[in-house]
């Protein structure tokens, strides 16, 4: 019964955790997408279109093989890729929360609300951190030296979450049509990869990624200063969002996290509100299906499922359904005229308002 009621209690914490970050993801794009210094500063937001997500699939694909035979070094590659990207994303998740806390100065507090809109080299970004970003630049090394050190399933989730409100930050879909497109292509990504890679590879190729330990750089140092008893052995990257026995990868939550942004600015431009409008209320009602419906099937079948195969119906139909409902269904799939940034050169008609700075389409 103890076994049972702490498999129940995993399974709210993580259905909990992800509707949270989708949520905090969510806000922080629409309140950014809304920021006039974004467009002052020249910022870039990067739009999806419906191609991109087979780049993804195939971008994704490649890096699931080549961690999956790759090496001790590449352990090492992949965790300093970590700490350079977790450092901004713990810096710009940790923001809003900070400033409230320390009641810092508006220009202080604003340091990284602008910087999500910017990649990662953009110099933007490090001027932000250069001006503002003592505090959350501050919190956000000790918890990537503190994820070195201990390994705690805490730390690997804050790291992950921080991953996905930028990445849900500086990437949006303008339309269903798009987010269909994309959600569609890395649907069949996760089938292959968990129901079909152990035909080509000998094993279940996700599962082993998802799971795979490798020795942790900084316990190597901790030798030599003869620390080794206070640092952890093994390194896992954070690519999954763990809860008790429970898992989920950042993809499951990064990926309908898009299409949440975008019905989040659909409902708040429809209705004038954030939360608590029905587009945004309708995904997170098929968002949280599609979650208990694969672990589910977790539960039933005793074996690994791609949440993808249940999350993308179950989003995507019910906001279809709302919108047929409503009568917003071809607005809906279709997207606002204005949300649509093209790419330099085409002359299709540029919908841009005057003040849209130019950006990219991949």
């Amino acid at each position: 019964m103890e076994g049972g009621m702490g498999l129940e209690w995993a399974l709210v914490g993580l259905v909990g955790w992800a509707v949270a970050t989708i949520t905090y993801a969510s806000r922080r794009a629409l309140a950014h997408h809304n920021d006039p210094n974004r467009r002052l500063d020249g910022s870039e937001v990067v739009q999806l279109s419906g191609h991109s997500g087979v780049w993804l699939a195939v971008g994704a694909s490649v890096s699931l093989v080549v961690f999956f035979y790759g090496s001790a070094a590449l352990a090492l590659v992949g965790a300093l890729s970590v700490c350079i990207t977790g450092f901004f994303a713990l810096a710009w998740a940790l923001d809003p929360l900070l400033s409230l806390a320390t009641a810092s100065s508006s220009s202080s507090s604003s340091a990284f609300s602008s910087s999500s809109s910017a990649s990662m080299s953009s110099p933007f970004v490090m001027r932000s951190v250069a001006n503002g970003g003592l505090v959350t630049g501050g919190a956000s090394v000790l918890v990537i030296f503190a994820w070195f050190v201990c390994q705690h399933w805490i730390l690997n989730n804050a790291l992950g979450v921080a991953m996905c409100v930028l990445f849900v930050s500086l990437v949006r879909v303008p339309s269903m049509k798009v987010s269909a497109a994309v959600l569609g292509s890395l649907f069949l990504y996760d089938i292959f990869w968990v129901f079909l890679s152990h035909h080509f590879f000998g094993e279940n190729v996700m599962l082993a990624v998802a799971t795979r330990e490798a020795q942790n750089p900084a316990a190597v140092l901790a030798q030599h200063l003869h620390l080794e008893a206070h640092v952890s052995p093994s390194l896992q990257l954070p690519a999954k969002i763990i809860f008790g026995p429970l898992m989920l990868g950042l993809g499951d939550i990064v990926l309908p996290g898009l299409l949440a942004a975008f019905a989040m600015r659909f409902g708040h431009r429809k209705t004038g509100r954030t939360f608590i409008n029905p587009h945004y209320l309708c995904f997170l009602c098929g968002y949280g299906v599609g979650l208990l419906a694969s672990f589910a099937a977790v539960m039933t079948y005793r074996m690994a499922q791609p949440a993808l195969l249940y999350i993308v119906p179950s989003t995507l139909g019910a906001l279809a359904l709302l919108g047929l409902w409503r009568g917003e269904l071809v607005e809906l799939w279709h997207g606002f005229p204005e949300d649509f940034l093209l790419l330099a050169g085409n002359n299709d008609g540029d919908t841009r308002r005057p003040d849209e700075p130019d950006r990219y389409d991949v």
